[in-house]
């Protein structure tokens, strides 16, 4: 168990654009951008990069007395499985935060969208509403508590089943992925480790 976040990087690693086996789909100048770049960042963004955070938007609740202000949910697991139909999801990659909308979950893309170059909700009649206003303090929270948070830039929100959303999925390394086609399991199988 202790091994578990140094073996999950490493999964990270090896589906990384920065290591993935199709080539094809990254360039040259990309891939040694991406070197460079993992070169120069801070310790704790390229763990991010190689294994990022999924964060679930919880429901908006009344803050009490002893709430504080920016708590992080805790991330789950970087797996499709973690995604439900109604929920909204942040995904901290150690460059960008992303989103994901499900399909029924009640706040527009584009919302979370002018949300992530913003920072803050439309006016209700916009679109804004509580659970705009729980995805802005979410965000404000990312960027203040998570090291190096203020670094990291606005990415893409995607809808469940819109086109884009293979891009975010293979983002989530504990699932079979493009390129290595191996999943958590699978990967610790091939290791054989429990």
């Amino acid at each position: 168990e202790a091994l578990g976040p140094l073996l999950l990087s490493a999964l990270g690693l090896l589906k990384s654009s920065a290591l993935r086996a199709s080539v094809g789909d990254i360039g040259l100048d990309r891939r040694a951008s991406i070197w460079s770049r993992l070169e120069a960042l801070p310790l704790d963004l390229v763990d991010a990069f190689l294994r990022p955070r999924l964060f679930p938007l919880l429901p908006p609740q009344v803050a009490g007395a002893d709430q504080e202000p920016f708590a992080l949910p805790c991330p789950v697991a970087l797996s499709s499985a973690s995604l439900a139909p109604d929920g909204v999801y942040f995904l901290v990659d150690g460059e960008h935060i992303s989103a994901w909308v499900g399909r029924q979950a009640a706040l527009d893309v584009a919302v979370l969208v002018e949300l992530l170059h913003r920072g803050s909700p439309p006016p209700i009649h916009h679109g804004g509403g509580p659970v705009a206003i729980a995805a802005a303090s979410l965000l404000e929270a990312l960027r203040c508590c998570l090291p190096h948070g203020r670094l990291l830039r606005p990415g893409f929100a995607v809808r469940q089943g819109d086109a884009e959303e293979p891009r975010f999925l293979g983002a989530l390394i504990e699932d079979r992925t493009a390129g290595t086609g191996l999943s958590y399991a699978d990967f610790l199988q091939s290791l054989s480790l429990p």
